[in-house]
């Protein structure tokens, strides 16, 4: 029983870039993989995964100790969004799109700003163990970006502080 279950945890694990490769494009099926990268964020090994498909570019974010999806974002490629014309749609028709997008979130916050030349509202949500961050075309309404990750919950440090460890190494 032991050995089966080192097994399956052991699988879950994300050993290298195609492991991440693989995950990444269950998840966005369709797309193709540009880059993969394998780095260290608040001392946790991540694989991020960055994808195209169509007019849009992925980033997905996994943790390699459990192979969780931590963080997710795609984008419009920016040659792709026309300035648009006409009045701007006005924050609260802004926070309507924003919560039809992430059904039960709670807005926090919503600032108009300029992007590339284009005017655009950033929203700031939550809901559950997320924080989303939508970017509206500020007189189209279309959703140009949208991006949730994993709240932080604190940096629980696993490690010890050097004098503990100093304290160690003595006894």
């Amino acid at each position: 029983v032991f050995f089966f279950l080192y097994t399956a945890f052991a699988a879950k694990k994300i050993k290298n870039t195609s492991a991440a490769k693989k995950l990444a494009r269950k998840e966005v099926k369709g797309a193709t993989v540009t880059e993969v990268d394998k780095e260290y964020e608040k001392g946790v090994l991540v694989y991020e995964v960055t994808m195209e498909k169509g007019q849009k570019e992925y980033k997905l974010t996994y943790r390699a100790s459990d192979s969780k999806l931590i963080a997710y974002e795609w984008e419009i490629e920016s040659w792709y969004i026309k300035k648009g014309k006409g009045k701007l749609i006005g924050t609260s028709k802004c926070k309507k799109l924003a919560k039809k997008q992430v059904s039960g979130g709670t807005v926090k916050s919503v600032a108009r700003k300029r992007s590339d030349g284009i005017d655009v509202y950033k929203v700031k949500m939550q809901k559950g163990s997320k924080n989303y961050e939508l970017t509206f075309h500020a007189r189209t309404g279309k959703l140009l970006e949208y991006e949730w990750e994993l709240k932080d919950k604190g940096s629980k440090s696993k490690y010890i502080s050097e004098k503990k460890a100093k304290q160690i190494a003595l006894e």
